[in-house]
Formats: structure tokens, C-alpha cells, sequence
């Protein structure tokens, strides 16, 4: 039958990014299967954006976030030294530094800054339209934090009994992709 699919990504088009192409292309053939998809995603990312939305633009929520590696890049030379050349530099002192302050801020990765607005946004989303499935895409880590996040939102009490969880992510060179089933039941 048609499923509602909520869809959580960091990466969608038009910011070009291989997580992009592969998210916006699933959600493109779950369309054409028949299903209702719905994107929460982040919008002006560092990226270029040249990858065409192949789904209604009304059923993508593109969502604010905070740069947590601002002050980092501000170091550095700006976001253009840091896309062009990474987190580098000649000097040992700073270098160290760089380390101990991405370490310090990038929980569980750079893009924590996206979480608070991605779980408002699915929050009220899921208010108004029930999903049947979340899928959350990673890398980054973060979007499996805010599919969790909007899952115990939602209470136990009030999940479709048929609602499932999937989680993807993208490690190396393959993609493993878990269905950890069903909600809880009460």
C-alpha cells in the first residue's frame, strides 16, 4: 500500500553532494512507487547548489542551522580557505587547538548545528501529518539523532502500531541500510 515516508537528511538537492544525489534520487523513485515523501533538510549549506529537486518543492522543509565551526573557520581564513584547504595550517599551535575545539564542538559531527531546527521542524510535521516511516540518511550522524529525537516525541501512546524506523548510512564504500522494525507498543 502508499506509505507516508518521513525523510530526514541533512544532504538534499540542490546542494551537491553525493549524500545529496543518492537522497533526492530515492526519494524521486519512492514518489514514483506511489508513496507520499516528505524532506527535512537544511538549507544554505557550503555547497554548490546545482543538483536539480526532482520532487514538489511544497514537500521539502528546508530548515535553518548553526555553523558550530564559525569561530574555527574565522581562524583559518575564512569558510573559502577552510572548503578549499580543510581545518589546516602551518602553525603546530593552532593546529592543536583546531583539534581540541572541533573535538569539543562537533558532537557527534559538524553539523549538531542543523539538530535543533531539524526536530522542530519534524515536530511539527508530525503534528499535522503522521508518517508510516522515518528514514534517516547518514552521514551526518546527527540525522539519525533527530529521527530518534522526533520519534520519542511523538509518545508511545500515540504511535500507528505500524509505524517503522529505517536507518541509512553511508560507511566507506557501502551502504547498510537497518530496518529496526516497528514501534513500541504500550
Amino acid at each position: 500500500g502508499r506509505l507516508r515516508i518521513l525523510f530526514i537528511t541533512y544532504y538534499f538537492p540542490p546542494y551537491n553532494s553525493i549524500g545529496a544525489v543518492r537522497t533526492g534520487k530515492m526519494a524521486k523513485y519512492l514518489r514514483h512507487l506511489g508513496h507520499e515523501v516528505r524532506v527535512i533538510t537544511a538549507k544554505n549549506q557550503p555547497l554548490q547548489a546545482s543538483l536539480s529537486l526532482e520532487i514538489p518543492e511544497s514537500d521539502v522543509t528546508y530548515t535553518p542551522w548553526c555553523n558550530v565551526n564559525r569561530f574555527a573557520e574565522l581562524i583559518l581564513g575564512g569558510r573559502r580557505h577552510v572548503v578549499t584547504k580543510g581545518y589546516t595550517t602551518n602553525a603546530h599551535s593552532l593546529k592543536w587547538l583546531g583539534a581540541v575545539y572541533k573535538h569539543l564542538t562537533n558532537l557527534p559531527d559538524g553539523q549538531i548545528g542543523w539538530f535543533p531546527f531539524a526536530v522542530a521542524a519534524g515536530q511539527a510535521l508530525i503534528g499535522k501529518w503522521r508518517p508510516d516511516v522515518i528514514f534517516a540518511s547518514a552521514m551526518p550522524v546527527t540525522s539519525l539523532l533527530v529521527a530518534h529525537t522526533n520519534l520519542q516525541s511523538m509518545g508511545s501512546s500515540s504511535l500507528p502500531p505500524t509505524l517503522r524506523i529505517v536507518l541509512s548510512c553511508k560507511a566507506r564504500s557501502s551502504l547498510a541500510c537497518i530496518d529496526i522494525g516497528s514501534s513500541p507498543t504500550s
